[in-house]
Parts: structure tokens; sequence; C-alpha cells
């Protein structure tokens, strides 16, 4: 497993080590979705390290999408934000979980005051 629970939060453990290759990225990437419960709806795997591929889903509710070209590099995708590959695949996915966490509680608050409104 990629993730543990640290202070109620969901994050990439911090005593494993990734790796940041471009072979290892479609990898870690099912497994975060994986752990996540990620619902894939479309994916098209990779051919070799650099090769382009995509995984395409949803939690909760809430589209998700992981990319990766060679030249972009990866980049993962909650409710249309981006989330570019930058230092290290620890902290791009630390900062996918972050950013799909506050849009979850963002579209549960709307459908709790839509709910609230009829």
């Amino acid at each position: 497993m990629l993730t543990i629970i640290e202070n109620g939060t969901r994050v990439i453990d911090p005593h494993i080590e990734l790796l940041d290759d471009n072979q290892f990225k479609h990898a870690y990437t099912t497994q975060i979705f994986d752990e996540l419960g990620v619902l894939n709806t479309e994916e098209k795997k990779p051919i070799s390290s650099t090769s382009p591929w995509y995984c395409r889903g949803e939690i909760h509710g809430i589209p998700v999408m992981a990319t990766f070209n060679s030249f972009e590099n990866l980049s993962y995708s909650v409710f249309g934000k981006t989330i570019s590959y930058k230092s290290s695949m620890k902290e791009t996915l630390n900062k996918f979980m972050d950013i799909y966490r506050n849009e979850w509680h963002e579209h549960n608050d709307k459908r709790k005051r839509d709910k609230n409104n009829l």
C-alpha cells in the first residue's frame, strides 16, 4: 500500500520512497486509484515507459483523471482542476489527494444546500 491514515487524513506513507522514473508512474497511479476506490471508466495502458497513457474514473461521483505523455509529463485532474507533476511523485500524489478532498467537501456541501432548498 502507498497510503496511510495520518492525523485523520489519507496521505502517501512518508516512510516509503517513490521512484520518479517514468516507468513507475502508471503503476503508482493505478495503485493510488485502487486504494482511493476510483471506479475506472476508461484506461489506455502504456506500451513502454515513454508511451502515452491515461486513466479516467470517478470517486464518489467526482470525475478524476490521470494522463501521461513524454512532452507534458504526468498530470492529474479532479473536476477539471489540474495537478501537474512537479518535483516528486510523492508530492504530486499528496497534492492530488488534497485537491480531491477539497472538491469532495465542496461538492458534498453544495449537494446538502441544494437538498435543503427543496
